[in-house]
């Protein structure tokens, strides 16, 4: 199985001060989250991770190899990225965006093959978003908009999904969708995301990140990791944790610490 290190990992915009420093992590299988406020980081680590982003310090390994020593196709074919309101920069149809998450593994010269034409379609029948193939982009709600770049990451078949708040625009049925396709995803392959929703992440990650001020603070299972002790340390709020009979954990804030 493919993986993504960071090394000792800093970062700073023109020198500006570090917005992220000492960060080590790898990731290898599974569903990783990563928490923490706004602010933090969050993002532009997930940036470096994917090599659009060189660190001022440390490095970004893919399979043991700086990341971005990799060719261009070949990182985009093994790592795919998902930013927050990822928008073409002009008005392509669903088929068309959930196609070009496909370019990669396209052949250089020619049609798609037989095998991407199912991949595309398997991909947005995978989000419910088939019904929408001819739609432009522009037309689209917010929750419809964000399950087609779903598509198109999926469409790939990467080695590493990078994510951030993938579902921060769908509604309660939506989420429940693509959190069950991520997790079944990562059961073979790596998932990394970015998330602000604690009880959901309680609940679906294999493992947890907590992050502040620019560092990793704390890293482990969610049991480890989720305890009112560190919620409150890195939110600066009281939360409460509740258990359901069936074992499933409600994380609920309480108050805001002055």
């Amino acid at each position: 199985m493919m993986y993504l290190e960071a090394k000792n990992l800093h970062f700073s915009y023109n020198g500006n001060g570090e917005l992220l420093r000492n960060i080590n992590l790898k990731l290898e299988g599974g569903l990783t989250i990563l928490l923490g406020p706004n602010g933090c980081g969050k993002s532009t680590l997930l940036r470096l991770l994917s090599g659009e982003l060189i660190p001022t310090k440390g490095k970004v390994l893919l399979n043991g190899n700086p990341i971005r020593s990799c060719k261009g196709r070949d990182r985009a074919k093994y790592v795919s990225v998902l930013l927050q309101n990822t928008l073409p920069a002009l008005d392509y149809t669903a088929e068309e965006i959930v196609t070009l998450g496909r370019s990669p593994r396209l052949p250089f010269w020619g049609p798609p093959t037989a095998k991407d034409l199912l991949q595309i379609r398997e991909s947005m029948a995978c989000f419910h978003v088939e019904h929408l193939a001819n739609r432009l982009c522009n037309t689209l709600s917010g929750g419809e908009r964000q399950r087609v770049m779903l598509s198109s990451v999926f469409a790939n078949e990467p080695e590493i999904l990078l994510l951030d708040e993938p579902t921060s625009a769908t509604d309660v049925a939506h989420t429940l969708l693509i959190l069950e396709k991520l997790k079944a995803y990562s059961e073979r392959k790596t998932v990394f995301m970015i998330c602000h929703d604690l009880t959901l992440s309680a609940n679906l990650a294999d493992r947890i990140l907590l992050m502040k001020d620019g560092s990793i603070s704390v890293s482990g299972t969610p049991e480890e990791v989720l305890t009112e002790e560190n919620l409150k340390r890195i939110y600066d709020t009281q939360f409460s944790i509740l258990t359901s009979p069936g074992g499933k954990k409600a994380i609920l804030p309480e108050k805001r610490i002055q």
